[in-house]
């Protein structure tokens, strides 16, 4: 995905959050442990885009792997998926089939970014309560780090 400029004003009222699905949310409790300290706990996160032109529909999937440093057998797996649909898909979304690129406005991009990130932040924290990871709190982070997440750049 590239974030070039395509240079359309976006108005946040051709966004639709259609759906979210928990595709997979695992974690690997303990009988013995009953918590794992927060400054232990590994976080490797990422996000991945795909695009349905056809149904002016985008998917964006926040995954999420949560790991201990003090407890190896310890770990969780999260992957949401967010379904969007925009009203003007042609104008704000340039799909490049041939090069196998998707340029769009900045704006929009960050957008459903953080849409994508903070509702997944709080999903996880929610299936975390009760387990081993009941401390496990995504930090909230900056644009520019969201953006580099999202365009595999971090």
């Amino acid at each position: 995905m590239s974030n070039q400029t395509i240079r359309q004003p976006f108005d946040i009222s051709a966004l639709v959050l259609k759906d979210i699905i928990i595709v997979q949310a695992g974690i690997n409790n303990s009988k013995s442990i009953s918590s794992v300290e927060g400054n232990s706990i590994n976080l490797d996160i990422g996000m991945e885009a795909a695009f349905n032109v056809g149904s002016k529909m985008i998917r964006l999937t926040f995954k999420c792997d949560l790991s201990s440093s003090a407890h190896t057998e310890l770990q969780g797996s999260f992957e949401i998926a967010f379904y969007f649909v925009v009203d003007e898909f042609e104008k704000l979304i340039n799909v490049d089939e041939k090069e196998k690129k998707v340029n769009m406005e900045d704006d929009f991009l960050l957008s459903i970014a953080n849409i994508t990130y903070s509702t997944s932040r709080g999903i996880i924290y929610s299936r975390c309560l009760g387990t081993v990871f009941n401390k496990v709190i995504i930090p909230v982070v900056s644009n520019d780090s969201i953006k580099k997440v999202i365009l595999n750049t971090g």
